[in-house]
């Protein structure tokens, strides 16, 4: 069987791009999206819960999977991924190919709390 026939969902990245307003010449930050989507899928790491302020959020971690030569980096958003409704996942650290395989890659993800793409 193919990688290609695993990657059984989509989903579309973004990555922030740092640069210069031309008006004010002050830092600006856009999140533009990577293109079209992109098949992967995606398999629940752990659920804990961390402390953010006073309150105690859920996070979750995901291990996102996509074909080689997929543009994805630390610090990237995944949403929009098919069968996950409102859930935008922020990529944790660089790709690695699968167990040295060529074939696929696989990222570290947790959710993203309180974030929304539009």
């Amino acid at each position: 069987m193919s990688v290609s026939n695993l990657l059984n969902k989509s989903c579309y990245i973004r990555r922030n791009t740092a640069g210069v307003s031309s008006t004010t010449g002050g830092p600006t930050v856009t999140i533009p999206s990577l293109g079209s989507a992109v098949p992967c899928a995606v398999q629940v790491k752990s659920q804990n819960e961390r402390t953010f302020g006073v309150k105690d959020a859920g996070v979750a971690e995901y291990v996102v999977y996509f074909a080689i030569g997929t543009d994805v980096k630390n610090g990237d958003l995944i949403y929009d991924i098919t069968g996950m409704t409102n859930v935008v996942l922020e990529v944790k650290g660089p790709p690695t190919e699968g167990v040295g395989r060529t074939t696929y890659i696989k990222v570290t993800c947790e959710t993203k709390q309180g974030f929304k793409v539009a």
